[in-house]
């Protein structure tokens, strides 16, 4: 009898010396990121929604009229504009991890700064600062599932991630004017809506990276996400006016043009309209 030549299998490890390393792989780590993302979004529409929340109550007390109301909600819903493909850039030069962290500390500082409010001007600027932030959510998100799911994966990765705006608008009106207004007033509410961002901050630090960078994923889940990519055949981005050109760009900008007003209207004017109109509390 020979001996065999063949050594036993490699293990392999994710470190550049192929020495184990400390951190154990986290088995399904793509779905743990999803729930961040899932997480963070509805985050972001507890904080917008808290603006239509709480203004019926703080609005008359620092003498907000309806028609300046108007004027922020335009400023905000401007700067939500703006800062869609701003935001977009910025996730696509420097990555999710710092994209979400500018994001965040952004839009939840505005937030929480929402609670100093003394005025028109100052109102306006917080708002203006919201919208600036908030909007790097989506396509933040939209990098991240594009990033850890295969193909076959992304529509209910995505069907999760927008499943955080419907709970977010779920949780904002028992959270913020069921219990806390109620309870710590309006201004501490901002405090405390604000603050939740830079906790799930922390925690999305400390899990994320990048799919090529991360010391905890699998090489069995890795291999299963790159798999599934589709290939890439155009290496430079498609310039404004070949997208332009294309049908699928007028689907969406006409479906955003026609939903989004009608949103945008039930989230900062239903309360009021409650209150004023209905006599709602």
């Amino acid at each position: 009898m020979g001996c065999s030549n063949s050594s036993p299998p490699k293990i392999l490890y994710e470190g550049n010396s192929g020495a184990p390393t400390k951190n154990a792989a986290i088995a399904g780590l793509r779905w743990w990121i999803i729930g961040l993302i899932f997480l963070v979004t509805c985050i972001n529409y507890i904080d917008r929604s808290s603006i239509g929340l709480l203004v019926t109550h703080f609005g008359p007390y620092i003498g907000i009229t309806s028609r300046q109301y108007g004027y922020i909600g335009a400023l905000l819903l401007l700067a939500y504009t703006l800062s869609q493909s701003i935001s977009g850039r910025l996730y696509d030069r420097f990555g999710a991890r710092l994209g979400f962290t500018v994001s965040i500390v952004i839009w939840c500082a505005a937030a929480m700064a929402h609670s100093a409010i003394t005025g028109f001007t100052s109102f306006a600027a917080c708002s203006f600062f919201l919208g600036l932030g908030e909007a790097g959510n989506w396509p933040g998100a939209a990098k991240v599932i594009a990033e850890w799911f295969p193909q076959k994966e992304r529509a209910l990765g995505m069907a999760i991630f927008n499943g955080g705006a419907s709970m977010g608008g779920v949780v904002a009106p028992l959270l913020v004017a069921r219990f806390l207004d109620p309870v710590v007033g309006w201004r501490i509410s901002f405090l405390l809506v604000g603050a939740l961002g830079f906790v799930w901050l922390a925690v999305w630090l400390m899990i994320y990276r990048p799919l090529s960078q991360h010391p905890r994923v699998s090489q069995q889940e890795r291999n299963y996400i790159l798999e599934g990519q589709p290939v890439v055949t155009q290496l430079a981005a498609p310039s404004l006016s070949s997208l332009l050109r294309l049908r699928q760009t007028w689907g969406i900008l006409l479906a955003r043009l026609l939903v989004d007003p009608i949103w945008w209207l039930y989230m900062l004017w239903l309360p009021t309209y409650l209150k004023d109109v209905r006599h709602s509390a």
